[in-house]
Protein backbone atom coordinates (compact mmCIF):
# COMPACT_ATOMS: atom_id res chain seq x y z
CA UNK A 1 0.00 0.00 0.00
CA UNK A 2 0.82 3.44 -0.51
CA UNK A 3 2.38 5.11 2.95
CA UNK A 4 0.74 8.18 4.03
CA UNK A 5 3.71 9.95 3.84
CA UNK A 6 4.02 9.44 -0.25
CA UNK A 7 0.10 10.12 -0.75
CA UNK A 8 1.14 14.34 -1.96
CA UNK A 9 4.09 12.34 -3.79
CA UNK A 10 1.69 10.03 -5.76
CA UNK A 11 -1.08 13.04 -6.04
CA UNK A 12 1.58 15.21 -8.01
CA UNK A 13 1.98 11.88 -9.95
CA UNK A 14 -1.69 11.53 -10.79
CA UNK A 15 -1.83 15.05 -11.86
CA UNK A 16 0.97 14.74 -13.79
CA UNK A 17 -0.38 12.14 -15.79
CA UNK A 18 -3.75 14.04 -15.61
CA UNK A 19 -1.78 16.87 -17.80
CA UNK A 20 0.38 14.63 -19.90
CA UNK A 21 -3.29 12.66 -21.77
CA UNK A 22 -4.56 16.12 -21.70
CA UNK A 23 -1.61 17.65 -23.74
CA UNK A 24 -1.60 14.42 -26.25
CA UNK A 25 -5.29 15.01 -26.85
CA UNK A 26 -5.18 18.59 -27.60
CA UNK A 27 -2.57 18.23 -29.72
CA UNK A 28 -4.28 15.37 -32.04
CA UNK A 29 -8.24 16.47 -31.51
CA UNK A 30 -7.21 20.48 -32.17
CA UNK A 31 -9.70 21.69 -34.42
CA UNK A 32 -12.08 18.70 -34.07
CA UNK A 33 -15.73 18.00 -32.92
CA UNK A 34 -15.86 14.75 -33.17
CA UNK A 35 -14.11 11.20 -32.44
CA UNK A 36 -15.05 7.47 -31.46
CA UNK A 37 -13.98 5.55 -28.78
CA UNK A 38 -13.56 1.38 -29.05
CA UNK A 39 -15.47 0.90 -25.26
CA UNK A 40 -16.19 -2.04 -23.35
CA UNK A 41 -17.08 0.54 -20.32
CA UNK A 42 -13.20 -0.30 -18.53
CA UNK A 43 -11.24 1.94 -16.40
CA UNK A 44 -9.28 2.37 -19.75
CA UNK A 45 -11.47 3.43 -22.14
CA UNK A 46 -13.83 5.02 -19.88
CA UNK A 47 -11.13 7.21 -18.72
CA UNK A 48 -10.12 8.43 -21.91
CA UNK A 49 -14.21 8.99 -22.52
CA UNK A 50 -14.18 10.71 -19.01
CA UNK A 51 -11.51 13.38 -19.58
CA UNK A 52 -12.76 13.72 -23.40
CA UNK A 53 -15.83 14.84 -22.31
CA UNK A 54 -14.83 16.78 -19.55
CA UNK A 55 -12.26 19.34 -21.52
CA UNK A 56 -13.09 18.42 -25.06
CA UNK A 57 -15.94 17.36 -26.56
CA UNK A 58 -18.69 14.32 -25.95
CA UNK A 59 -17.37 11.35 -27.92
CA UNK A 60 -19.77 8.92 -29.51
CA UNK A 61 -18.72 5.01 -28.21
CA UNK A 62 -18.69 2.04 -29.65
CA UNK A 63 -18.79 -1.84 -28.25
CA UNK A 64 -19.56 -4.92 -29.71
CA UNK A 65 -20.03 -8.73 -28.80
CA UNK A 66 -21.71 -11.16 -28.43
CA UNK A 67 -25.55 -11.00 -27.16
CA UNK A 68 -25.79 -10.97 -23.33
CA UNK A 69 -21.73 -10.94 -23.33
CA UNK A 70 -19.95 -8.95 -20.77
CA UNK A 71 -18.82 -5.85 -23.00
CA UNK A 72 -22.24 -5.53 -24.44
CA UNK A 73 -24.10 -5.42 -21.06
CA UNK A 74 -21.86 -2.85 -19.12
CA UNK A 75 -20.48 -0.69 -21.59
CA UNK A 76 -24.53 0.40 -21.54
CA UNK A 77 -24.23 0.63 -18.22
CA UNK A 78 -20.97 2.61 -18.83
CA UNK A 79 -22.07 4.87 -20.79
CA UNK A 80 -25.48 5.35 -18.71
CA UNK A 81 -22.94 6.80 -16.32
CA UNK A 82 -20.84 8.60 -18.36
CA UNK A 83 -23.76 10.47 -20.03
CA UNK A 84 -22.63 9.35 -23.44
CA UNK A 85 -23.99 8.03 -26.75
CA UNK A 86 -23.58 4.34 -27.24
CA UNK A 87 -23.19 2.54 -30.86
CA UNK A 88 -23.19 -1.45 -29.87
CA UNK A 89 -23.02 -4.11 -32.55
CA UNK A 90 -24.33 -7.74 -31.95
CA UNK A 91 -22.00 -10.41 -33.37
CA UNK A 92 -22.11 -13.83 -34.37
CA UNK A 93 -19.69 -16.63 -35.55
CA UNK A 94 -19.92 -15.94 -39.10
CA UNK A 95 -18.51 -12.26 -38.24
CA UNK A 96 -15.70 -14.00 -36.09
CA UNK A 97 -14.49 -16.13 -39.33
CA UNK A 98 -14.87 -13.39 -41.53
CA UNK A 99 -12.50 -11.34 -39.46
CA UNK A 100 -10.09 -13.52 -38.90
CA UNK A 101 -9.69 -13.75 -42.79
CA UNK A 102 -9.76 -10.18 -43.35
CA UNK A 103 -7.19 -9.60 -40.68
CA UNK A 104 -4.47 -11.96 -42.21
CA UNK A 105 -5.56 -11.48 -45.40
CA UNK A 106 -6.18 -7.79 -45.55
CA UNK A 107 -4.32 -6.24 -42.94
CA UNK A 108 -0.96 -8.67 -43.04
CA UNK A 109 -1.36 -10.23 -38.93
CA UNK A 110 -0.49 -13.69 -39.17
CA UNK A 111 0.49 -13.79 -35.43
CA UNK A 112 -1.51 -16.60 -33.84
CA UNK A 113 -0.50 -15.59 -30.19
CA UNK A 114 -2.57 -11.48 -31.05
CA UNK A 115 -5.40 -13.28 -32.83
CA UNK A 116 -7.73 -13.83 -30.18
CA UNK A 117 -6.86 -9.74 -29.45
CA UNK A 118 -7.21 -9.04 -32.79
CA UNK A 119 -10.65 -10.11 -33.51
CA UNK A 120 -12.66 -7.93 -31.29
CA UNK A 121 -10.21 -5.33 -32.05
CA UNK A 122 -11.32 -5.74 -35.65
CA UNK A 123 -14.52 -6.23 -35.33
CA UNK A 124 -15.21 -2.97 -33.47
CA UNK A 125 -14.39 -0.86 -36.36
CA UNK A 126 -17.22 -1.98 -38.78
CA UNK A 127 -19.61 0.53 -37.62
CA UNK A 128 -17.55 3.85 -36.74
CA UNK A 129 -18.37 6.84 -38.75
CA UNK A 130 -16.02 9.51 -36.76
CA UNK A 131 -12.41 9.62 -38.52
CA UNK A 132 -10.34 9.88 -35.33
CA UNK A 133 -10.92 6.86 -33.11
CA UNK A 134 -9.89 6.33 -29.85
CA UNK A 135 -8.53 3.19 -27.82
CA UNK A 136 -7.38 1.93 -24.58
CA UNK A 137 -4.20 -0.72 -26.14
CA UNK A 138 -1.12 -0.51 -23.52
CA UNK A 139 -2.47 0.62 -20.53
CA UNK A 140 -2.32 -2.81 -18.98
CA UNK A 141 1.16 -3.71 -19.79
CA UNK A 142 2.42 0.05 -18.58
CA UNK A 143 0.34 0.32 -15.16
CA UNK A 144 0.14 -3.32 -14.26
CA UNK A 145 -3.43 -4.41 -14.94
CA UNK A 146 -3.10 -8.23 -16.01
CA UNK A 147 -4.04 -10.87 -13.61
CA UNK A 148 -0.30 -12.20 -14.37
CA UNK A 149 1.76 -9.19 -13.20
CA UNK A 150 -0.19 -9.49 -9.35
CA UNK A 151 0.63 -13.09 -9.05
CA UNK A 152 4.19 -13.02 -10.43
CA UNK A 153 5.90 -10.66 -7.75
CA UNK A 154 7.11 -7.52 -7.85
CA UNK A 155 10.56 -8.35 -9.18
CA UNK A 156 9.27 -10.93 -11.72
CA UNK A 157 6.37 -8.56 -12.64
CA UNK A 158 8.40 -5.86 -13.30
CA UNK A 159 10.53 -7.49 -15.84
CA UNK A 160 7.31 -8.82 -17.68
CA UNK A 161 5.40 -5.41 -17.92
CA UNK A 162 8.86 -4.22 -19.28
CA UNK A 163 8.94 -7.06 -22.02
CA UNK A 164 4.85 -6.88 -22.95
CA UNK A 165 5.04 -3.30 -23.56
CA UNK A 166 7.75 -3.45 -25.54
CA UNK A 167 6.01 -6.10 -27.64
CA UNK A 168 3.19 -4.01 -28.08
CA UNK A 169 5.02 -0.98 -29.12
CA UNK A 170 7.69 -2.03 -31.53
CA UNK A 171 5.32 -5.24 -33.17
CA UNK A 172 1.29 -5.25 -32.18
CA UNK A 173 0.79 -1.32 -32.37
CA UNK A 174 1.69 -1.72 -36.20
CA UNK A 175 -1.15 -3.91 -36.91
CA UNK A 176 -3.21 -2.02 -34.70
CA UNK A 177 -2.96 1.13 -37.09
CA UNK A 178 -3.22 -1.18 -39.82
CA UNK A 179 -6.93 -2.42 -38.57
CA UNK A 180 -7.44 1.31 -38.40
CA UNK A 181 -6.09 1.99 -41.97
CA UNK A 182 -7.95 -0.60 -43.39
CA UNK A 183 -11.33 1.28 -42.15
CA UNK A 184 -9.94 4.76 -43.15
CA UNK A 185 -9.72 5.85 -40.33
CA UNK A 186 -7.01 7.28 -37.83
CA UNK A 187 -5.64 5.70 -35.00
CA UNK A 188 -4.96 6.92 -31.60
CA UNK A 189 -3.72 5.18 -28.67
CA UNK A 190 -3.20 7.63 -26.16
CA UNK A 191 -1.55 5.48 -23.07
CA UNK A 192 1.36 4.32 -25.81
CA UNK A 193 2.26 8.05 -26.62
CA UNK A 194 6.34 8.21 -26.16
CA UNK A 195 5.81 10.80 -22.95
CA UNK A 196 3.38 8.56 -20.85
CA UNK A 197 5.46 5.58 -21.95
CA UNK A 198 8.23 7.88 -20.07
CA UNK A 199 6.37 8.53 -17.08
CA UNK A 200 4.75 4.49 -16.87
CA UNK A 201 8.56 3.19 -17.15
CA UNK A 202 9.45 5.44 -14.08
CA UNK A 203 6.57 4.92 -12.14
CA UNK A 204 7.38 2.98 -8.84
CA UNK A 205 5.94 0.00 -8.58
CA UNK A 206 3.10 0.10 -6.18
CA UNK A 207 1.35 3.16 -7.87
CA UNK A 208 0.90 0.51 -10.65
CA UNK A 209 0.01 -2.52 -8.86
CA UNK A 210 -1.04 -2.30 -4.69
CA UNK A 211 -1.84 -5.55 -3.17
CA UNK A 212 -4.78 -6.81 -5.28
CA UNK A 213 -5.12 -3.85 -7.27
CA UNK A 214 -4.42 -3.30 -10.34
CA UNK A 215 -3.91 0.21 -12.41
CA UNK A 216 -3.76 1.96 -9.27
CA UNK A 217 -2.65 5.32 -10.83
CA UNK A 218 -5.17 4.65 -13.35
CA UNK A 219 -8.03 4.23 -10.92
CA UNK A 220 -6.84 7.19 -8.64
CA UNK A 221 -6.78 9.49 -11.19
CA UNK A 222 -10.21 8.31 -12.37
CA UNK A 223 -11.74 8.59 -9.13
CA UNK A 224 -9.59 12.68 -8.95
CA UNK A 225 -11.96 13.52 -12.02
CA UNK A 226 -14.87 12.46 -11.24
CA UNK A 227 -15.07 9.06 -12.59
CA UNK A 228 -18.06 7.36 -11.29
CA UNK A 229 -16.17 4.79 -8.72
CA UNK A 230 -18.58 1.53 -10.33
CA UNK A 231 -16.53 2.00 -13.11
CA UNK A 232 -13.04 2.97 -11.51
CA UNK A 233 -13.16 0.16 -9.28
CA UNK A 234 -14.54 -2.43 -11.55
CA UNK A 235 -11.92 -5.30 -12.00
CA UNK A 236 -10.13 -6.34 -15.47
CA UNK A 237 -12.11 -8.25 -17.80
CA UNK A 238 -10.07 -8.68 -21.51
CA UNK A 239 -11.94 -7.95 -24.12
CA UNK A 240 -11.21 -11.37 -26.09
CA UNK A 241 -13.03 -12.56 -23.04
CA UNK A 242 -16.09 -9.76 -22.05
CA UNK A 243 -16.96 -9.86 -26.27
CA UNK A 244 -17.11 -13.24 -25.86
CA UNK A 245 -15.28 -13.54 -28.98
CA UNK A 246 -12.41 -15.82 -27.61
CA UNK A 247 -15.25 -18.47 -26.70
CA UNK A 248 -16.38 -18.41 -29.73
CA UNK A 249 -12.74 -18.96 -31.31
CA UNK A 250 -12.24 -21.94 -29.39
CA UNK A 251 -15.62 -23.60 -30.55
CA UNK A 252 -13.94 -22.90 -34.22
CA UNK A 253 -11.13 -24.44 -33.62
CA UNK A 254 -12.49 -27.53 -31.64
CA UNK A 255 -14.72 -28.36 -34.88
CA UNK A 256 -11.70 -28.28 -37.74
CA UNK A 257 -9.72 -30.09 -35.13
CA UNK A 258 -6.55 -27.82 -35.45
CA UNK A 259 -4.81 -25.59 -33.50
CA UNK A 260 -5.06 -22.04 -33.35
CA UNK A 261 -1.39 -21.64 -35.38
CA UNK A 262 -2.58 -24.38 -38.42
CA UNK A 263 -6.06 -22.69 -38.29
CA UNK A 264 -4.33 -19.31 -39.37
CA UNK A 265 -1.48 -20.71 -41.51
CA UNK A 266 -4.54 -21.98 -43.38
CA UNK A 267 -6.49 -19.02 -44.19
Amino acid sequence: MISLHDEAVFQEKIEELHQLILKNLDRELKGRDEAAILFSGGIDSALLAHIMSQNFFKPRLYSMGFENSNDILWSREAAGLLGLSLEQRLINADDVKKAMGQIVNDVGMKNPKWMSVFIPFFLGFQDVEEEVVLVGQGADELFGGYRKYREAGRERASEMMVSDIEDIVEEEAVYYHKVAGHFNKKLLLPYLEPDILEFGRGLPFEYKISGDESKVIIREMGRWTGLPDDIASRPKKAMQYGTGTSKELRKILKKSGMSLKEYVSGI
